[in-house]
Parts: structure tokens; C-alpha cells; sequence
């Protein structure tokens, strides 16, 4: 029987689970079979147990295998591959409306229904919530960016003085590294929080006043320093880049809305 190749850790529970399934279309895990155990499937393909249990509820989901508490997991028939994709589908879309009724999921409409706009959130408040993600995002990308990702990375940070939009290029080169943290979730929590702040009136107005040259020329430097440390792998150094990153832009903040330094 061939063997797995390891294989890295961008989306890695997906990458895990389709070489499990390409193994299993290939015939390598005949129908009724059961899989290797999780210790000798991560052993194999050189990653953690728990990627593991993700990909392997993924193939449940999309049908190829039953998971048996207590006995493990096996290859489903054919003909049971398509009612068990069917009933899995079938069952997100019963929680979803037995939940209409729910007191707690009517509460939870009500929270999202009350929630503030963006356009009434401080350009302060935004930035906080900049500082509690992001220098996470550059600590994990440090620990899983790719070559590729590091390359994308490293370009993102230059060039954003000249940049035709330096707004826009600023925040490439943060998506960028979230892109790379190997955490889908994180990424698109900072892709949404990136949102909320090209929402935001008080920081559109804010960041049209700066003086350009000024604050991307120092913005710049700070990328670099943030992208070297991902270079490096430096997951220490990563993190405190993109933490004294966001601190600095905090304080420029302060400092502009107390000298009213304004472009006229």
C-alpha cells in the first residue's frame, strides 16, 4: 500500500482530508473498511491528531465515511454515500428552523439587530481590536508561512509610501499575513474587522486629514520590521513587531488629534 506525504499546514485539515479521500476513490480503503486509527493517520502525514479529527468530520460530512464512537472510522458504500451527504444537509437545516422558536436564538437576533453601525465606531475602538488579533496573526503566520507566503508577505511590506492607494496597500499586507496564520477563523475575523474600519466615518475622516507622507513613510518601516520577523519564523519577534505596530499607530493617533496636525 502506498504511503501518505506529509503535507503542510496551510488549511490543513482540508488538505488532510483530501488526500484521505483521494485514497479512498482510489480503492486503497475499500467500502465497509476501516480507516487507520488517528494516531497512525497523523504519524503518517506528520501533523496533529486533532487536524486529523477535523478532516476526518469533514469526510463524514460530505459522506465518504461514518464515524463510530468507540469503534472508529469507516469507508461508507456508495450507496449510502449520497442519503448520508443528503441527511447531513438535511440536518443543518433542521437545527436552523427547530432554532426559530428558541428564546436564546431570539435573543441572539435581537443582539445582532441592535448592534452599532460601523460608522459609529471610534477610530480607537477599532484599533484596540486591531491589537487583540493581530499580533496573534503575526505569531502564527511566523510559525506556518510558506516560501510563497513569506514572498507575498515581504512584497506586501514594501512600497507602500509610493503606493497609488497606501490605504489599500496597508491593508493587503495585514491580510496578507492573517492569510498566512494557517487559522481560517482569525483570518476572516481580521478581514471583517478590516471592513469595519473602511466603514467607519470617523476614521475615513481621520485617515483623509493625515499628512500622507508622514505616516506612511513610518508605517512602512514597521511593515518591515513585522515581515522579517515572519521571514525568520521568529514567532517572539512577530508577535511584539505587529503589537508595537498597532501601539505606535495608537499613539500617532493621539498625538494628531492633539496638534491638529492636518493636511490644509
Amino acid at each position: 500500500m502506498s504511503r501518505f506525504e506529509p503535507v503542510n499546514t496551510t488549511r490543513l485539515y482540508r488538505m488532510i482530508s483530501r488526500q484521505i479521500a483521494d485514497r479512498i476513490r482510489a480503492g486503497d480503503f475499500p467500502e465497509g473498511s476501516r480507516l487507520p486509527s488517528e494516531r497512525e493517520l497523523a504519524g503518517s502525514m506528520h501533523v496533529s491528531r486533532t487536524s486529523v479529527r477535523e478532516a476526518l468530520i469533514a469526510l463524514e460530512i460530505e459522506g465518504l465515511v461514518e464515524v463510530r464512537v468507540g469503534s472508529g472510522v469507516y469507508v461508507l458504500r456508495q450507496d449510502r454515500r449520497e442519503s448520508a451527504g443528503g441527511n447531513a444537509a438535511r440536518g443543518k437545516a433542521a437545527a436552523r428552523v427547530s432554532g426559530r422558536d428558541d428564546p436564546d436564538r431570539q435573543e441572539l437576533r435581537e443582539y445582532d439587530r441592535t448592534a452599532p453601525p460601523a460608522a459609529d465606531m471610534t477610530p480607537f475602538e477599532l484599533v484596540h481590536v486591531h491589537l487583540l488579533l493581530e499580533p496573534e496573526s503575526a505569531a502564527l503566520a511566523a510559525r506556518h508561512a510558506s516560501d510563497e507566503q513569506v514572498q507575498a508577505i515581504m512584497q506586501a511590506a514594501r512600497g507602500l509610501e509610493d503606493a497609488d492607494s497606501p490605504a489599500a496597500h496597508n491593508i493587503l499586507f495585514h491580510l496578507a499575513i492573517a492569510d498566512a496564520s494557517g487559522n481560517a477563523a482569525l483570518a476572516s475575523t481580521i478581514r471583517d474587522v478590516w471592513r469595519l474600519r473602511d466603514e467607519s466615518a470617523l476614521y475615513s475622516r481621520l485617515e483623509n486629514h493625515f499628512v500622507p507622507r508622514k505616516i506612511w513613510h513610518i508605517a512602512e518601516n514597521e511593515h518591515m520590521d513585522i515581515a522579517q520577523a515572519i521571514a525568520r519564523h521568529d514567532v517572539v519577534l512577530a508577535r511584539r513587531a505587529m503589537r508595537v505596530h498597532f501601539m505606535e499607530i495608537r499613539q500617532r493617533l493621539r498625538e494628531d488629534f492633539r496638534s491638529q496636525l492636518f493636511v490644509k
